[in-house]
């Protein structure tokens, strides 16, 4: 209902290929967001067609649900997820429903599917509970800082040493070291019959998590239109030479971000030697940051002296019988939209 009373004609239908220009020029996306577009719903790493969802009021687009369908392996299965994530309405629309109708219409077009958002608003947050959606597996923050003269940064310093003490010394006497082996660094992925081998391996050790073949993580890293090049593929390698592990950094004015890893999950010497690896190939930059839900890993970066800031991300997911949200999934930053996004705009 408009604000004079008139009945509203609305419309809730796919993307079309004309929409773009459209919904970049009306809608609160950032300035890179145009250069990504194709890229971001149409690239090869993605499930299947673009499965955006436009509303539009009254012969005007005004809303945008975006979609991008990956492929997971869950409880030993592959399987197609929906991520939902750039979710904007024009402001007078706001408040009044239309976003209720937007997820609403997304739930209907995939009742047998699952549907995932990570890092999302308190108000969408709130919304998605009421329709369904389920707070899954808590994603945390971890983050390493350079220390910097004030009670706040004693504080951190503090349990910084704290953390690479008490935990480094329950890696030493719980965990044994794996003998030989190495850890190299390099400006591409290893090539494809490696990186879907370890995939191919390493997958039936998790629940729940994102397909990372190669043709997703090329998609992702090497062909993203702003930041290839931002991106570094950290490997650790068996004294033999196979790939057992990849973990993903992303380097910026300042700081690291670790976004992505591929290898097993129950690995803590190897994700522990990535880890130090990272540290010390960056040792000039005065913050590492990593968003993950896998418990080795957490353990890890706190025996390396990371510290846990008062913040999580959300992670919520629907599928129509309510399994999905019980699963222990492998969440990491580089899973969501938000690090595609953050690496453009670190690189603008």
């Amino acid at each position: 209902m408009s604000s004079d009373g008139v009945l509203e004609d609305v419309v809730i239908r796919p993307l079309h290929d004309s929409d773009a220009e459209v919904l970049i020029d009306k809608l609160p996306f950032p300035n890179c967001k145009g250069r990504l577009w194709d890229w971001q719903f149409s690239g090869s790493g993605l499930s299947g067609k673009n499965q955006s969802l436009v509303l539009v009021v009254d012969n005007t687009i005004c809303g945008f649900n975006g979609v991008m369908p990956v492929n997971a392996y869950v409880n030993g299965e592959a399987t197609r997820l929906f991520w939902s994530c750039d979710f904007a309405l024009e402001a007078c629309y706001r408040g009044r429903g239309f976003g209720r109708a937007l997820k609403h219409h997304l739930k209907n077009l995939h009742k047998n599917e699952m549907i995932a958002s990570l890092g999302i608003s308190d108000s969408a947050y709130q919304l998605l509970l009421t329709m369904g959606w389920v707070s899954s597996t808590v994603v945390k923050e971890f983050r390493r800082e350079k220390f910097i003269p004030s009670l706040k940064g004693v504080v951190k310093c503090l349990i910084q040493n704290w953390n690479y003490i008490f935990y480094g010394a329950i890696s030493v006497l719980t965990y044994c070291k794996r003998g030989g082996g190495e850890v190299s660094e390099q400006a591409q992925l290893p090539i494809a019959e490696e990186v879907d081998a370890l995939w191919d391996k390493s997958k039936c050790q998790y629940e729940a998590i994102i397909a990372r073949n190669y043709q997703y993580l090329s998609w992702k890293y090497t062909q993203h239109p702003l930041a290839s090049s931002r991106y570094r593929y950290f490997l650790w390698r068996d004294r033999y030479g196979y790939l057992q592990s990849i973990l993903i950094v992303r380097e910026y004015d300042g700081g690291v971000d670790i976004v992505d890893y591929l290898g097993y999950k129950k690995d803590y010497q190897g994700k522990r030697k990535l880890i130090k690896f990272v540290l010390k190939s960056f040792s000039n930059k005065k913050i590492f940051r990593v968003l993950c839900s896998d418990l080795e890993l957490q353990n890890v970066l706190r025996s390396c002296g990371f510290y846990r800031p008062n913040n999580n991300q959300r992670f919520v997911v629907w599928d129509k019988a309510g399994n999905a949200s019980k699963l222990d999934w492998f969440i990491m930053a580089g899973d969501s939209d938000g690090e595609l996004l953050a690496a453009a705009r670190a690189n603008e």
